[in-house]
């Protein structure tokens, strides 16, 4: 157990992030979403994407969001995300897809340089689904 409170603080930072990221391409259909077609386009030099750009605000200083989706069966590939004056770019790896739903497996997130190459890996994630429950009427 964590007893040290910076790195609870943390902990509890990383696993937010985690399920921030994990839920957040289920935001997409969000009224609030402005999404911009982008196009084809190369991630990383060599990954060939369908690019989508999101932004839920206004706010000039928003977190803008871009979904790179695999141009044959649509699954999210990639996301990159810019906030607080760093890029981040979160590569999924690896799909879930007992409960019949595609969901990441594995993903791992960079921060970009100014090039947008990567700088470092920032965090590996695996997930794993051990049951699911639905609501029934």
């Amino acid at each position: 157990m964590v007893k040290d409170s910076l790195e609870q603080t943390q902990a509890a930072a990383n696993i937010d992030a985690a399920h921030y990221v994990f839920w957040q391409p289920f935001k997409l259909t969000d009224s609030s979403a402005k999404k911009v077609y982008l196009g084809k386009q190369k991630i990383l030099d060599s990954i060939e994407v369908l690019t989508v750009k999101v932004s839920y605000s206004y706010d000039p200083k928003a977190f803008v969001w871009f979904y790179y989706f695999h141009p044959e069966n649509y699954n999210v590939k990639a996301v990159k995300v810019k906030h607080n004056r760093r890029t981040s770019l979160i590569l999924n790896d690896s799909y879930e897809t007992q409960i019949g739903l595609s969901l990441n497996k594995t993903r791992r997130s960079f921060f970009l340089n100014t090039l947008g190459k990567i700088d470092y890996l920032r965090v590996a994630y695996q997930y794993e689904i051990d049951s699911i429950k639905l609501n029934q009427k």
